[in-house]
């Protein structure tokens, strides 16, 4: 399987993240004929008060071709608001769209520098959290 971007002047997703998501979709015997998978990273002592490891959502889809997919979307969650704190998207870089959203601000297109920063900065800390185990509960939805 290889995953790619839509498109080579957009953010790049880093070959240790495509490997660990190659893994999982591996591991997990997604059916060869489904298209679309989302992988949920979720550590369930996380919540509003106490804090812990954000929530992330990862969506892949297949080409036409059969043989690639492309990263669709990458999205972070954390919980807003008091007294009521609901879990929302706090970053959220849309591959199909070309678009990153960062809660409080207006959407930017993928190219710009600073979403360049932002993504590699998140990933590296996203994989560094990954290899703490610090996601006890990963899904797989695919369909």
């Amino acid at each position: 399987m290889a995953i790619e971007i839509n498109s080579p002047n957009d953010l790049k997703v880093s070959p240790r993240l495509i490997k660990r998501l190659i893994k999982l979709y591996g591991d997990n015997k997604v059916s060869p004929a489904h298209t679309f998978v989302t992988v949920n990273f979720r550590d369930k002592d996380y919540d509003a008060e106490s804090g812990g490891y954000q929530p992330v959502e990862i969506a892949i889809t297949k080409e036409l071709d059969g043989n690639h997919w492309d990263v669709v979307y990458i999205s972070n969650f954390r919980y807003f608001g008091y007294p009521y704190a609901e879990l929302e998207i706090e970053l959220d870089f849309n591959f199909d769209h070309r678009s990153f959203l960062m809660a409080g601000r207006k959407p930017m297109p993928l190219n710009l520098n600073i979403v360049h920063d932002v993504y590699q900065l998140w990933e590296r800390n996203f994989l560094s959290y990954v290899g703490l185990g610090a996601f006890d509960e990963i899904k797989i939805s695919s369909w």
